[in-house]
């Protein structure tokens, strides 16, 4: 600091030019302090800014990519889930149809089911109604068989007159009858 007061009180008033002094020597020395200054300056704070700064924006850059990267995949995966609530939507209404048409056709299937067995008994019931009336029928005609041969063996033993035969039927068919 001494050395540039005495520089500039050497160049201001001592001697017997006045003004501004250019002095080589001096102006190589502080060109000298300059570079040299620079170049510190240069390695010991831009480069440890620059270098900052670079990844800075680089982490910057990143983030966005990440960030437009998340959004495709936010849209992809709602995309995604609306194709499957879409499906799933479909694959319901696929199955209630489908049970539909298998309820419909147990239904149908049993109504056919209920007719066959019921026309099977009322055939079942026919049957024994006709069996019941061949027996009775048999039965009839055996008694009525009976009653003819006991009524002859009456009018043949007792062969009165027409009023007694007359009275002879009637007390038969009255038997027959009870």
């Amino acid at each position: 600091m001494f050395r540039l007061i005495d520089l500039v009180a050497a160049a201001s008033g001592s001697g017997s030019q006045k003004g501004i002094q250019i002095m080589p020597s001096v102006i190589a020395f502080q060109t000298i302090n300059l570079i040299v200054f620079l170049f510190i300056l240069n390695y010991l704070v831009f480069k440890p800014l620059l270098k900052l700064i670079k990844e800075r924006a680089e982490k910057i850059k990143q983030g966005v990519e990440d960030a437009e990267k998340a959004n495709l995949m936010i849209q992809e995966s709602e995309e995604t889930r609306h194709d499957i609530l879409r499906n799933t939507k479909l694959e319901s209404r696929a199955i209630l149809e489908d049970a539909r048409k298998s309820a419909e056709n147990v239904k149908v299937d049993i109504i056919e089911n209920a007719q066959k067995e019921a026309g099977k008994i009322v055939i079942a019931g026919t049957n024994a109604v006709e069996e019941q009336k061949a027996k009775v029928a048999k039965e009839l005609q055996s008694k009525m068989a009976d009653m003819v041969v006991m009524a002859a063996e009456k009018i043949l033993r007792k062969k009165i007159d027409s009023n007694t035969d007359a009275n002879l039927i009637e007390e038969s068919i009255k038997s027959v009858n009870i």
